[in-house]
């Protein structure tokens, strides 16, 4: 995230009658000279706060403020190269980068660990939000994160910049390839921040804050946190609730969907898929929970089978779903907005034994079986009369074939399949073998309309192979 340095003067305008006159000073003095269009950036790093020997009774840890890690920004900062002059004049410690607000205390010192990081010492002050930052630091709620002013920098698309980008990464051991390396850089601040990595600690920190101020926060952070864990597209079109389910072959379709011309998945894509992820693992496939959606027509489609076996595992069926506890419930409103769309009343969000779950879901089952055997076995009128004249074809052209040579048996099996194309447009079944046509009889009230071109694909393959199985035995190849 980015400022410019007049954020900061003003800042200090808002502070300066809270603020010594010769301290006052000593900070205008660093500013001067600093453009006000001067960027600033700040850098997050989740180093721990652990805590450190008090000094005159008031609270006090040791942090890691800075590392030579990649950052989220795909950035890294070297810590050789950090100027800490300004900053060891007015060492303050904010939080949330908040420079209209008091500081909630300051830095005892800072140290330079060439080629790792940067240490420094932070004492808090005597209010109660600065305890409040204190207890939520060292209990891992809360994080670094430096505010700096880049001064020198190599980037890696700059041919210039190839041969010293190439040296800063093998003399640092830096892991990956970070677009940034900033080789010289001015500490402004650093800050107490929310890891939104840590939702549990989070939720530790807003049960013991006693400040208003604190739990606003926090609760702030914790609804952003879920926000982005429940991931699922809220919007998408919605099949038929009578549409099958196959989860593992709709995984491979969404894939396929958010999958680019350079053959990379894009995360943002695939995760519209899925209801939840777990944002360390958001640039793996396993970190991407309780599918609901399928590709249908080359769109993105909630699926309500779906729907229902995600909230069946929410609700602990079937071994359940590793979700924290305290985001389930972000995960079954999500659900539950899915049942609204197709007009069904989702289950309390409650505790559930497994005898009720079954019994909730057992009806749901039932009719998935009901509808799948309907798709594999009725047919249509129209359908049934093509499937026995292809029958009939098939006959005739292998009766003929029986005392032909090899090359007319080869011509018997091309005409077979031709007058079968030319008579079966489209099937409802994916059975051929074995099928009694006589047997299946049409359904009241049912309906004529021509299904899928890939079910009469699909027909019209099982067919052929029946009649090369038939010419080839005749032949006596098998």
């Amino acid at each position: 995230m980015d400022k410019n340095i007049s954020t900061v003067k003003e800042y200090l305008e808002n502070k300066k009658e809270t603020i010594s006159k010769n301290k006052f000073e000593k900070i205008q003095k660093t500013l001067e000279g600093i453009d006000e269009k001067t960027e600033i950036k700040w850098k997050y790093f989740a180093g721990k706060s652990e805590k450190a020997e008090e000094e005159s009774g008031k609270p006090t840890t040791l942090d890691i403020i800075s590392t030579i890690d990649v950052d989220r920004d795909n950035e890294v900062l070297i810590p050789d190269g950090c100027d800490l002059s300004g900053y060891s004049k007015t060492p303050t410690v904010l939080f949330g980068h908040d420079y209209r607000s008091i500081p909630i205390g300051v830095s005892k010192w800072q140290k330079i660990e060439q080629g790792k990081g940067i240490m420094s010492k932070t004492e808090y002050f005597q209010s109660e939000f600065a305890k409040d930052v204190y207890e939520a630091s060292v209990n891992g709620a809360l994080a670094n994160s430096v505010g700096v002013i880049p001064i020198q920098w190599v980037e890696k698309n700059n041919k210039n910049d190839e041969t010293k980008y190439k040296e800063l990464i093998e003399k640092y051991n830096i892991q990956g390839e970070p677009q940034r390396i900033y080789t010289q850089w001015q500490l402004l601040e650093y800050s107490k921040v929310p890891v939104a990595s840590n939702p549990q600690a989070l939720t530790l920190a807003l049960q013991k804050a006693k400040t208003k101020t604190m739990k606003d926060c926090i609760s702030k952070e914790l609804e952003e946190i879920l926000e982005k864990r429940v991931c699922g597209k809220k919007d998408l079109p919605i099949a038929d609730d009578g549409r099958a389910w196959d989860g593992t072959e709709a995984e491979k379709r969404v894939r396929a969907w958010a999958t680019g011309a350079n053959d990379e998945i894009d995360w943002k894509k695939y995760q519209q898929a899925f209801v939840y992820v777990d944002i360390e693992k958001a640039d793996t496939l396993g970190g991407y929970k309780l599918p609901f959606a399928d590709i249908i027509d080359g769109k993105l489609t909630a699926v309500w089978r779906a729907v229902a076996s995600a909230m069946a595992a929410l609700l602990g069926a079937r071994g359940g779903v590793d979700i924290p506890e305290n985001e389930r419930k972000s995960v079954y409103n999500f659900l539950a907005s899915y049942y609204k769309r197709w007009d069904k009343e989702p289950p309390e969000f409650r505790e559930y034994s497994q005898e009720e779950l079954e019994k909730m879901f057992q009806e749901e089952k039932k009719k998935e079986v009901k509808i799948e055997q309907k798709t594999g076995a009725v047919l249509n009128k129209r359908n049934k009369e093509a499937l026995k004249q292809a029958q009939q074809l098939i006959q005739e052209v292998l009766d003929s074939a029986e005392n032909n040579d090899n090359t007319q048996q080869e011509q018997a099996s091309e005409e077979a399949e031709k007058k079968v194309e030319e008579n079966i447009k489209k099937t409802d079944t994916n059975e051929i073998e074995g099928l009694d046509l006589d047997s299946m009889n049409e359904p009241e009230n049912s309906k004529t309309d021509d299904v899928s071109d890939e079910d009469a694909n699909k027909i019209l393959e099982a067919i052929s192979k029946v009649v090369d199985k038939k010419i080839n035995s005749l032949l006596g190849k098998v």
